[in-house]
């Protein structure tokens, strides 16, 4: 299911797009894995590339937060002591439950590492 308004209305609303810019132009939708992705802009510290919501038929739904493979451990190891936390690779971390909720924790955590 196509949830980029849902996903623009996420990053607003959880504080991501006061701390981390997004890409200009429309949402992503990939119709084939069904899942609705925004991208950021610039390169932070974090390596923080997009945030990311999935419908896959066989599984729930869940959030991902989208990450390059030299992301910081630290980070990494925060992202997975989270609730929620479902399982991550190199590249993201993927969150079952309220999607909001996984985003402005993020939000917090940039904030309080001094943004990106």
């Amino acid at each position: 299911m196509d949830r980029t308004v849902e996903l623009a209305e996420i990053y607003a609303r959880s504080g991501l797009a006061d701390v981390i810019a997004a890409k200009p132009g429309p949402l992503r939708y990939d119709s084939k894995q069904d899942f609705s992705k925004l991208m950021f802009v610039e390169k932070s510290p974090f390596r923080l590339s997009s945030i990311e919501l999935w419908d896959p038929k066989r599984l729930p739904t869940y959030f991902r937060i989208h990450y390059h493979a030299d992301a910081p451990p630290w980070f990494v190891a925060t992202l997975a002591g989270w609730s929620g936390f479902r399982n991550a690779n190199s590249t993201g971390s993927n969150f079952l439950g309220d999607a909001l909720t996984h985003a402005g924790a993020l939000a917090q955590l940039l904030i309080s590492r001094g943004r990106v």
